[in-house]
C-alpha cells in the first residue's frame, strides 16, 4: 500500500451573518483538484476563492448564492472554471438536513479550450450525536464534452476536545459526449484533523 499526501490550507472571513469570502489551496500527490480521483502520483494543486451571500425566498428559506474561481490540475498546466451558483439547506430535523444546489460554470482549460457546463447536486447530513456524524453527495454534471457522475460517502468521528478524524470515499464516472471517454474512478482517504 502506497500512502500518498495531501496538504489543504484554508481561510474564510465573515462579513455579515449571512455572507462570506472564503479561500482554500490544496496540493496534492493523490487528487487532480477539488473532486479529481488520478491516482498515478503526479503533485497537483486546487485553489477556490469565493464569495457566497444568504438569500431568503418562500421557495428557497435557507438560500445561498455564490460566485467562485477555482483552479485545479498539475503545475503549469492548470484548468480554470468560473462558477455561479445557488444552493439551499433543508433542515428536516436538528438531526438531518439535506443540501440541493445548481451551478454554471465557465471552463478555460490548459489547453486553450472553452467549455460550458451545469451541475445539480443533492447532499445529505445526518448526525447521531455530537460525536458522529456521516454525510454524502450525488452530483450531476454535463457540459459540451461529457457528461459525469460523482457520489462521495464520509464518516467523521470526534475523538477528543481537539482531534477528529473523517474516512471518506468518492466515486466519478465520466462519458463522452459524442467523444470516446469512458472513465470510472474510486477513492477512499482517511484523515486526522486537530483544531
Amino acid at each position: 500500500m502506497q500512502i500518498k499526501s495531501v496538504f489543504t490550507l484554508g481561510a474564510e472571513y465573515k462579513f455579515s451573518e449571512k455572507s462570506r469570502i472564503y479561500a482554500s489551496h490544496e496540493l496534492s500527490n493523490t487528487l487532480t483538484g477539488v473532486y479529481g480521483l488520478a491516482n498515478d502520483g503526479t503533485r497537483n494543486a486546487s485553489t477556490i476563492v469565493g464569495l457566497s451571500s444568504g438569500i431568503s425566498l418562500p421557495f428557497l428559506p435557507d438560500g445561498q448564492v455564490y460566485g467562485e474561481f477555482r483552479a485545479a490540475g498539475p503545475a503549469g498546466n492548470r484548468d480554470i472554471a468560473a462558477v455561479a451558483g445557488i444552493r439551499n439547506l433543508w433542515q428536516l430535523s436538528p438531526a438531518l438536513s439535506f443540501t440541493t444546489a445548481l451551478e454554471r460554470q465557465q471552463i478555460y482549460q490548459a489547453t486553450g479550450e472553452e467549455h460550458e457546463a451545469t451541475a445539480l447536486s443533492l447532499g445529505v447530513d445526518y448526525l447521531h450525536n455530537p460525536s458522529n456524524r456521516v454525510t454524502g453527495k450525488l452530483e450531476y454534471r454535463i457540459s459540451d464534452v461529457q457528461e459525469q457522475w460523482l457520489g462521495t460517502l464520509a464518516y467523521t468521528r470526534i475523538l477528543s476536545e481537539n482531534w477528529s478524524a473523517m474516512a471518506r470515499e468518492a466515486y466519478t464516472r465520466n462519458e463522452g459526449r459524442g467523444l470516446s471517454i469512458h472513465q470510472r474512478a474510486y477513492s477512499c482517504r482517511i484523515n486526522f484533523k486537530w483544531a
